[in-house]
């Protein structure tokens, strides 16, 4: 992350086990960290798995055998809130394909 730079706003994009927002889960997140001026001041990127059966592979090309070592949603959770807490905003990218990508975030079980 840049030194004197405030992180203006995040940008995280998911890709998920299928299509239905409310019910897949996500398979991969990435989250850009960007300032006020537009530079890129930090970025993260994980696999994540789903534990369940990856539906929507035609879309991403990611399979179960890609994400079946990767750590659940709920153990990046503690990074993800991390690196979020000092945006000023936060933008999801949207697919035309499935919608909102919140939903899918929302709809792990997080204890």
């Amino acid at each position: 992350m840049g030194e004197n730079r405030q992180v203006e706003y995040a940008v995280v994009d998911v890709e998920t086990t299928g299509l239905d927002p409310t019910r897949d889960r996500v398979i991969d997140i990435g989250i850009l960290l960007v300032d006020s001026t537009g530079l890129v001041q930090g970025d993260w990127s994980s696999l994540v798995n789903p534990q369940r059966p990856v539906d929507a592979t035609f879309i991403h090309g990611l399979t179960d055998e890609d994400v079946e070592s990767a750590p659940a949603f709920s153990l990046l959770l503690p990074r993800v809130v991390e690196l979020l807490r000092g945006a000023q905003s936060l933008r999801t990218t949207r697919h035309s394909i499935s919608g909102s990508s919140t939903p899918s975030l929302l709809a792990h079980d997080i204890p």
